[in-house]
């Protein structure tokens, strides 16, 4: 009732407020002055009215008690018009001009239009009942005057200009909705004079806003959830101690023997390290195709992984090749930071020149097969043969997802991945107790010896970004369909849409943690038109080279011998 400017005409001038003044003026007719004015000016006007006129009885309703204890009706139940025979038919608002003993309000006072406006229609439905239906029209007709001299009701004939010989009825119910859309429309804006006006929220533009504030709060819990999965898991990388490590089962066989060579090879525009092992008693070319085999390792490993197989095959008359995969080492990670498929396969083509060879066996493990896989398929004439160790062929990675769901749970290191700078907090954080968890979970058996190694190959600087940047450029290649991709990435998709017309193995641990070992029965397809061998290791797991050695270096000597 205070912000409606609705008062007691037994208040005193002091005690009304700003609104009920201007209602109390406009309800006794006296034009307010356009300026601003405050309180006392506004009381000082109210009381020099009431010396020159007397109040009319009932231009306000009262806010006392009826005779039965009723109270007044409220803004939104003001009760319906008369019966139609005191309902009147006028011309559209558009054609009505502002009364001229009710001013046109100015936007610092819409409080003083609104008032005016609920005054003159409750007093027209307080004596409808008891009025001629002559006087009721008349209230009627100065409710429409008052409400179509709003900006508002302007606008609204403004829109209304093609209906101009239409005519409607006005009853009490559609004068309530003109004052609600009044009411929500003109908000009263804070200013000098309106000090002690209570304010009205915004509550539409409130509402507008509250569906982008609400995304942010989503976007931001997601993220901050994230983050704190990945703070607590790199929390939790202590040492495992539900696998035992073991003994090397040849310790004699280290890089340090003087059958291990050390070298630097400049290739591709990178410097590549590499260990060889020349045989004393060189194998018969026309007996294995090749008598070179190139090997490719993975993730988290270094280019010392193969050297129970380097040292079995060299005594049996093979010449063996080891590089570190680019990235792996400081002096071969490219300045542009690529690590896409498509440039490891030129690394080995460059490799191959560089070292005179036309043709090799290849073998790659984990990172190492795929790259193995896919030099095959680019450069097939110079591959004697392809083997793949710990990773199927993931042409159809969705597809065997889809077959395989717990596939999913083993890859969820690569989404990790994704992150960035998480995953190279994590990777170090505890001299490296990440890489020692993957190896605990992935494998069954490894050495400390071995771990010492990794360690060392991690510690460089930049390998830990380079070795996740093999997942964060890579990975999405084999999901997502070319038109998404770059051109490296398309370049690497295509290669695994060639056929391969190159005999292959594929070796995988019965216990792996990483890959799936069930994999390997659906996943090669018609592509390997030379078919293709899988061998299942039963005690091994992802790093079958380190824990079942013999059995490894057994199946490739074989399989390189065979016609």
């Amino acid at each position: 009732a205070e912000y409606m400017g609705v008062c007691d005409p037994a208040m005193e001038p002091e005690q009304m407020n700003m609104n009920q003044l201007r209602s109390a003026l406009t309800a006794r007719d006296v034009p307010i002055p356009q300026t601003k004015l405050n309180r006392a000016d506004l009381v000082a006007l109210y009381k020099k009215s009431l010396s020159e006129q007397p109040a009319a009885p009932t231009r306000a309703p009262s806010l006392t008690p009826t005779a039965t204890g009723a109270p007044p009706p409220a803004r939104t139940s003001i009760p319906a018009a008369a019966p139609s025979s005191s309902t009147t038919t006028h011309q559209p608002r558009a054609s009505v001009q502002p009364s001229s003993t009710l001013p046109v309000s100015s936007p610092s006072r819409g409080p003083s239009l609104i008032s005016s406006t609920v005054v003159a229609t409750a007093a027209a439905a307080t004596t409808s009942a008891t009025s001629p239906p002559a006087r009721q029209t008349a209230k009627v007709r100065e409710t429409e005057t008052s409400i179509s001299s709003s900006p508002v009701a302007a606008r609204g004939a403004r829109d209304d200009d093609s209906s101009t010989n239409r005519r409607t009825t006005l009853d009490a119910s559609e004068v309530t909705g003109h004052i609600d859309a009044s009411f929500d429309q003109q908000e009263p804006e804070p200013t000098e004079s309106h000090a002690s006006t209570s304010q009205i929220p915004d509550i539409k533009s409130r509402t507008t806003s509250g569906g982008g504030c609400l995304k942010l709060f989503f976007f931001t819990f997601g993220a901050v959830a994230v983050l704190i999965f990945a703070l607590w898991f790199a929390a939790r990388m202590e040492k495992p101690a539900d696998r035992t490590s073991f003994t090397d089962t040849n310790p004699t066989i280290g890089l340090k023997d003087g059958r291990f060579v050390y070298s630097i090879i400049f290739a591709n525009q990178l410097k590549f390290p590499l260990w060889q092992v020349f045989p004393k008693h060189p194998i018969s070319v026309g007996d294995a195709g090749s008598g070179t085999v190139l090997f490719l390792h993975g993730f988290p490993d270094n280019h010392q992984s193969f050297k129970h197989q380097m040292y079995d095959l060299s005594s049996a008359g093979y010449r063996v090749i080891a590089p570190a995969m680019r990235g792996y080492d400081p002096i071969n990670q490219p300045a542009d930071g690529d690590y896409h498929l498509i440039r490891m396969v030129e690394d080995v083509a460059a490799i191959l020149d560089e070292l005179s060879l036309s043709r090799v066996h290849v073998v790659g493990h984990d990172w190492g097969a795929i790259v193995a896989r896919l030099f095959c398929a680019h450069s097939s004439a110079r591959c004697a043969s392809l083997t793949m160790m710990a990773i199927p062929e993931l042409k159809d990675l969705l597809k065997l997802f889809v077959q395989n769901p717990t596939q999913i749970a083993y890859s969820w290191y690569t989404f990790f991945f994704q992150l960035p700078w998480i995953p190279e907090w994590a990777v170090v954080r505890k001299n490296f107790a990440f890489i020692e968890k993957l190896w605990a979970d992935w494998g069954e058996r490894y050495s400390q010896e071995r771990l010492d190694s990794v360690r060392a190959t991690f510690t460089a600087d930049g390998v830990v970004s380079a070795a996740l940047g093999y997942y964060r450029q890579n990975i999405l290649q084999l999901i997502l369909p070319s038109f998404l991709l770059g051109p490296a990435a398309q370049q690497s998709k295509q290669l695994l849409q060639l056929p391969l017309p190159v005999r292959t193995l594929a070796i995988s641990g019965a216990r792996d943690g990483c890959m799936d070992t069930r994999l390997f029965d659906v996943a090669f397809g018609d592509q390997f038109t030379a078919g293709v061998r899988v061998e299942r290791i039963p005690d091994a797991g992802h790093f079958m080279q380190h824990e079942s050695p013999q059995v490894v270096s057994r199946l490739l000597e074989t399989f390189f011998s065979s016609a």
